[in-house]
Parts: C-alpha cells; structure tokens; sequence
C-alpha cells in the first residue's frame, strides 16, 4: 500500500467540467460547476458487510498502475468503473 487509501473513479457523464476547480479567494472553495444529480452518480451496493468483502476481493487493473475493478461494487448502470 501507498499513502493513504482513497476511494475514487473517473466519472464523466458528458458534460463539459468547466468550473469545478476551486481556489483560496472567498468562497472559492465551492465548485461552481454544473450540478449533477446524486441518481446520475455511482452508489455502492449492499451492507458494510458485503461491501467490504467486495473491496477485499478487488482485483488490479492489468496492466495500470494503482487502479482496480471490485465486481458487484456499483450499480449496473456504472459496473464498469475503475478504482
């Protein structure tokens, strides 16, 4: 293991990402970019039970480094994603 473990994927439903970096100014901590609906993003499935027994079977992505493919982990609609 390296550093600390953060859960992340790659998310892109099409739309430009203009405005969602943030900065020290005044409220610039907010991104300001498009909003998108928590039912267009990925939700885990299932318990902490059954959601940790999914992570500690994760399998690495060949070939890249640092990223991984937990199955059952996502919805249908976002299956595919890569950690």
């Amino acid at each position: 293991l390296r550093g600390p473990i953060v859960m992340a994927a790659r998310f892109d439903n099409g739309a430009l990402l203009t405005g969602l970096v943030a900065d020290d100014s005044r409220w610039g901590h907010i991104a300001h970019g498009p909003l998108v609906s928590v039912f267009d993003t990925p939700l885990l499935i299932g318990n902490r039970k059954d959601i940790v027994k999914k992570l500690n079977a994760m399998k690495p992505e060949e070939g890249r480094e640092m990223a991984y493919r937990v199955a059952g982990l996502f919805v249908m609609q976002f299956s595919e994603l890569i950690l």
